[in-house]
């Protein structure tokens, strides 16, 4: 018994416990606050994950004006894209074209229209933020182009798909097809939702 005694009471061994008592304590602790810091970073996670998801970005493409169309010259249509949603769009691709729509036969006159998308370089657009674009047709305006789009032959026409992501790495897609009408000297929109429509998840709209 007096060994026992003698053993507790030795400085260097309680010493020895003492130190072994703190270092299992401040090794569980560690743990402890480990598995607290993931859980707040998850939830952090979680809350900035839902966020950004009720609160997206959405572009839409407004203020289409078109340059004097002259014989011999292309045509130039100006517009905008306007982020109206609550956060950052993140622009990656976009395909544009003009063409003259033949009323009558109802399809577009040679060279058609090209559609395909390309690499959208723009920095990310903030919420209510707007970027100017335009398009040049890759035709000039012939003569009897210039007459038949007077006389509402030829309606001059621009089709466009912009394909942006949000923060939480999901692509949406924005469609327009926009008809000038020389009367108003503005652009209708068409009534096909194939042909418009915003902030389409993995949407693979008209232009494929």
């Amino acid at each position: 018994m007096r060994e026992i005694f003698s053993w507790i009471i030795d400085p260097n061994k309680l010493t020895a416990v003492s130190t072994l008592v703190i270092a299992t304590f401040t090794v569980v602790l560690a743990i402890v606050s480990w598995r607290q810091g993931r859980l707040i970073r998850e939830t952090l996670d979680l809350s900035r994950d839902e966020f950004n998801s009720s609160h997206r970005p959405k572009l839409v493409v407004r203020q289409f004006e078109v340059d004097s169309i002259t014989q011999g010259n292309p045509i130039l249509v100006h517009f905008a894209m306007v982020n109206i949603g609550s956060t950052e769009a993140l622009p990656e691709l976009l395909g544009c074209g003009i063409g003259l729509w033949n009323v009558e036969r109802q399809l577009f006159e040679p060279p058609g229209i090209n559609t395909v998308q390309t690499k959208f370089v723009a920095p990310p657009i903030a919420g209510g933020q707007r970027v100017s674009w335009h398009v040049v047709s890759p035709f000039a305006v012939t003569p009897q182009q210039l007459g038949l789009i007077q006389s509402g032959s030829l309606l001059v026409q621009i089709l466009g798909e912009i394909t942006y992501k949000d923060r939480l790495n999901r692509q949406r897609r924005t469609g327009f097809r926009r008809a000038h009408d020389r009367h108003t000297n503005k652009f209708t929109p068409s009534p096909d939702p194939e042909e418009e429509y915003q902030d389409k998840k993995n949407y693979h709209g008209f232009l494929g």
